[in-house]
């Protein structure tokens, strides 16, 4: 009898009061709250993600575009270079070659593949007249319109060239660097005499005989 009144006695003790009944409603209300304000943070955050994800998606779409242009550019100035009849040479703001066209490669001796990437001075550099020099271009940002100066070759030939020089600016004015345009001067002058010969011929009204023509005089 006594061991029954014992365990009605914990029972009774061990049911909740009504303050742990409140409180642990007052516990799941904070939960709930919190779980709410928490997946409502997730939302929103799911959906900058999503506006992040679509802008890079934009950005990136907008930058394969540019790369596409700026590879189309740069073939073309490729093809120009390439097919250029005089030599060309890009030095950057440091004086470190970065074009360097077939032409200029003919002329000078040195393979444009070695040649960028090297400075002005150990393959171009005049300085019997350096003032003619594109590293004076440069630092000066004067241009230079068909100068005659001379080169050392690869081979340690001197060779005579007719140039022309200029800076590089972006659109903000800033120094980009400097480019050289040149011709082996014994060509140029070769062309100019042979030019020079043939030039009558061209005006209207004074071609040659036709006997002459088909006897191959020109």
């Amino acid at each position: 009898m006594r061991n029954l009144c014992y365990m009605a006695k914990n029972k009774k003790d061990s049911n909740p009061s009504e303050d742990e009944i409140l409180n642990l409603i007052e516990a799941f209300k904070y939960f709930d709250k919190t779980t709410t304000s928490l997946n409502q943070a997730y939302r929103k955050l799911e959906t900058k993600i999503d506006d992040l994800r679509l802008e890079l998606e934009d950005k990136n779409r907008q930058l394969t575009g540019s790369m596409v242009e700026a590879n189309r550019a740069k073939t073309f100035l490729t093809l120009i270079l390439e097919n250029m009849s005089s030599g060309v040479v890009v030095v950057d703001p440091s004086g470190v070659i970065t074009v360097f066209n077939k032409v200029a490669g003919e002329i000078t001796g040195y393979e444009p593949d070695s040649a960028v990437g090297r400075p002005y001075i150990d393959l171009l550099y005049d300085s019997e007249k350096p003032e003619l020099n594109l590293i004076n271009t440069l630092k000066s940002e004067k241009p230079i319109y068909r100068k005659e100066k001379n080169i050392t070759t690869k081979a340690g030939e001197i060779k005579p060239i007719v140039f022309s020089s200029s800076v590089v600016l972006d659109e903000k004015e800033d120094l980009l660097g400097a480019v050289e345009i040149f011709e082996d001067q014994l060509k140029s002058n070769y062309c100019r005499k042979k030019s020079a010969a043939t030039k009558p011929w061209l005006n209207w009204g004074k071609w040659p005989p036709v006997s002459l023509m088909k006897s191959g005089i020109p």
